[in-house]
């Protein structure tokens, strides 16, 4: 039996260039034919025939685009994320993720209005217990929170378990707060629900943690939220559940910023995380934590920033940990810390040790801002690895280069 050299065949057209995307029967690369509307069944990601060439969507088929490039660039015939909410047929946006969100999955709540409402955009449920009465099961259902008049904080303690899938978003330009009563935290997460909150921030519990996950497969995400002046800490978990940080600010609670205990799991990334006098900006005991690119402040006298008063699986890299205290910043032996400044000594890969914090370079230290001012001396600590953020927690572009050397921790001055 003989055999031959062919270009493609139909179950393979890497070699085919972009002029000739398709395959022909006789095993020929070729152009598409706008005509043909099954020309280009072997480029599943560029299905459609435009102008000779396979493209993902063109402006008469802008419906093919979905999942996180739900919009169709006809410019450039490429499916794209979603940047803001005007951009979505459902006008919400989840940005962190690039998906629109699909009209009949979307509740509003508005504290402000009359309790008649059917949470609507016209008509928005005026209580988040109201909104959550709704879901059930894993039926993922997004909440637009819209901030009440003269920025008054919703004073309601949220309770999302049983496997609900929620995920709470600020209304476009809008900043929300939600302050509970002090009776329990103010947003509790548990029994194997899932919840994201991206830009309502969690502030003034007067007796509790501003917010409890528990709990074996239950996971919270915050994207861009403030979580401050809870008397009981910031965010708290045990028992094995799940958190996710990214840009958030979690400094100036009456505990740590953010506390792990039982088996708990953390990722925290382009964020500051403070703590009180006399305890840790992050305590974490017997539970997991990575941290990123993030700047975590203890206050004075025996302040932390980092504790791990049992054995924890910890690994630390491009972050400053602070503290005004008497003692070191890290008191957790079984840390991995790289790339890192550091007040006090901990060793480890490319650290910078003992640093003073100086208003000089972080003037608002003291109120739980930790942005960094011109002098600073943490240029050239962190060294960026492909999968580490390319922006910093406002949005600022990092030297995002394989192996490049940058600015330690959450902010870069732009």
């Amino acid at each position: 039996m003989g055999f031959s050299c062919v270009e493609c065949s139909p179950s393979n057209t890497e070699a085919c260039p972009a002029e000739r995307p398709t395959c022909s029967a006789t095993n020929t690369c070729v152009a598409c034919t706008d005509e043909d509307l099954g020309a280009c069944p072997q480029t599943p990601e560029t299905p459609i025939c435009f102008e000779q060439t396979c493209v993902a969507c063109t402006a008469e088929d802008v419906e093919i685009c979905s999942g996180t490039t739900p919009l169709c660039d006809v410019d450039a015939h490429a499916c794209v994320a979603c940047t803001a909410d005007e951009a979505c047929p459902s006008g919400v946006c989840l940005e962190a993720t690039g998906e629109c969100v699909a009209a009949e999955h979307v509740l509003h709540v508005d504290g402000d209005s009359a309790c008649t409402g059917d949470g609507s955009s016209t008509s928005p449920y005026c209580s988040f217990s109201a909104a959550l009465a709704t879901v059930s099961g894993a039926l993922p259902r997004l909440v637009v929170v819209h901030e009440r008049n003269g920025a008054v904080p919703y004073q309601e303690n949220i309770v999302i378990e049983d496997g609900r899938h929620v995920v709470l978003v600020a209304a476009d330009g809008e900043s929300p707060f939600l302050q509970g009563t002090p009776g329990s935290p103010t947003l509790t997460v548990s029994t194997g629900a899932a919840v994201r909150i991206e830009r309502v921030h969690v502030v003034g519990n007067a007796a509790r943690p501003g917010i409890l996950v528990t709990g074996e497969d239950t996971f919270l995400s915050l994207d861009r939220c403030r979580v401050s002046r809870n008397s009981g800490g910031g965010v708290t978990l045990s028992d094995g559940a799940s958190l996710a940080i990214d840009r958030c600010q979690v400094t100036q609670n009456g505990g740590p910023g953010v506390t792990l205990s039982d088996g708990a799991e953390a990722t925290i990334v382009n964020s500051f995380v403070g703590g009180p006098n006399n305890q840790a900006a992050m305590a974490v005991e017997a539970s997991s934590a990575l941290v990123r690119y993030s700047t975590l402040g203890a206050g004075a006298l025996g302040s932390r920033a980092l504790s791990c008063p049992l054995e924890s699986d910890v690994e630390i890299r491009n972050a400053l940990l602070l503290s005004q205290g008497t003692q070191d910043a890290v008191d957790c032996e079984s840390a991995a810390i790289s790339y890192t400044a550091i007040s006090g000594v901990f060793e480890g890969t490319g650290n910078l040790e003992n640093v003073v914090v100086s208003t000089d370079w972080m003037p608002s230290y003291d109120s739980g801002d930790f942005h960094l001012s011109e002098g600073h001396p943490f240029d050239g600590v962190a060294r960026w690895s492909t999968g580490d953020p390319a922006v910093d927690i406002d949005g600022d572009p990092r030297n995002a280069t394989d192996a490049a050397m940058g600015v330690a921790g959450a902010d870069v001055i732009p």
